[in-house]
């Protein structure tokens, strides 16, 4: 799947498809599951998306790529077929993202944290991956955006959006829905193996951490955890999670005290006990160049150049 997904980003890098739809593209298998009477997950190529269709209007949780809108707005349709009115972006990147221009243009609002909006509009660099994104359409940027927090009635439900600071990216937003006791993380949490911390777009480690935290805040025994790519998962599962994190970041920053340089830090194999999807996207020894660029890093950076 995260070989799909790097496939696909290099096509919307390219001149001339940047924000292309989807008209030439192969339908999807997009798995649908029912989480509770009143919302779904549709789990497709791209970023997990959740989908309110209870009393009221319908709203997703991320947009998944570009090429794949119509097929995602389909999907959406087979169980609710009211229009789409409200579209939460949990970040800037494109697997979760894409769908919002062709979602826009069928009403719906786009919703997002100040920096993803400021981020879309300018588009940018994800050194990691070494790929360009270009500016983001006029018709695909985020037309509601918030700084801290921000509810929102829809799908029958109260959402309660909080934006964690540079964690896996400046622009996070967690989603809590208050009635369904349904949390989406965006990719502070995934379910592949090690976390993506997208360094060029204002993440860290440490951040993530925090992110992590605020999410158990946000959650008990019986929340449904909704990841940026993967299955559901339980609180005890997050807390499993945190504490590798910690694991990592504490072992790392120990090393980095003491003066060793990136190389011997990555021959410890720190990072090899976290259990991984055969494609997993990010490496062990290159989790742990993350993590010593973001531990060595001065000052994180607050936010995107205003476009």
């Amino acid at each position: 799947m995260r070989r799909q997904l790097l496939f696909i980003a290099t096509l919307i890098a390219q001149p001339g498809v940047a924000m292309a739809q989807d008209a030439a593209a192969p339908a999807p298998v997009f798995k649908i599951e029912q989480l509770t009477p009143t919302v779904a997950l549709v789990l497709g190529p791209g970023g997990d998306v959740t989908v309110g269709h209870g009393p009221g209007e319908v709203v997703l949780v991320d947009a998944e790529v570009p090429q794949l809108a119509s097929q995602l707005i389909a999907a959406v349709r087979t169980l609710d077929p009211r229009p789409i009115k409200t579209v939460i972006n949990t970040h800037w990147h494109f697997d979760h993202v894409g769908g919002d221009e062709a979602l826009a243009k069928t009403g719906a609002t786009i919703v997002a944290q100040a920096n993803v909006q400021a981020r879309m509009a300018k588009g940018g660099t994800i050194a990691f991956a070494q790929m360009s994104i270009p500016p983001a359409s006029k018709a695909a940027l985020p037309t509601r955006t918030y700084e801290t927090s921000l509810s929102i009635t829809a799908g029958g439900d109260v959402l309660k959006l909080v934006h964690v600071p540079n964690a896996h990216t400046d622009g996070d937003t967690l989603v809590k829905w208050t009635r369904a006791n349904i949390l989406d993380m965006g990719d502070v949490y995934i379910r592949y193996g090690l976390p993506f911390i997208d360094i060029s777009s204002g993440g860290s480690l440490k951040g993530l951490i925090a992110g992590v935290d605020q999410g158990l805040a946000l959650s008990d025994e019986h929340t449904t955890i909704i990841p940026g790519h993967g299955e559901p998962a339980t609180r005890r599962d997050l807390v499993a999670y945190r504490d590798q994190l910690q694991q990592i970041a504490k072992a790392v920053e120990a090393q980095i005290r003491a003066g060793k340089p990136l190389a011997e830090i990555q021959a410890l194999r720190l990072a090899d006990g976290w259990k991984q999807a055969p494609d997993a996207f990010v490496k062990p020894d290159a989790f742990i160049a993350i993590a010593y660029e973001s531990l060595t890093t001065t000052a994180q950076p607050s936010g995107p150049a205003q476009p």
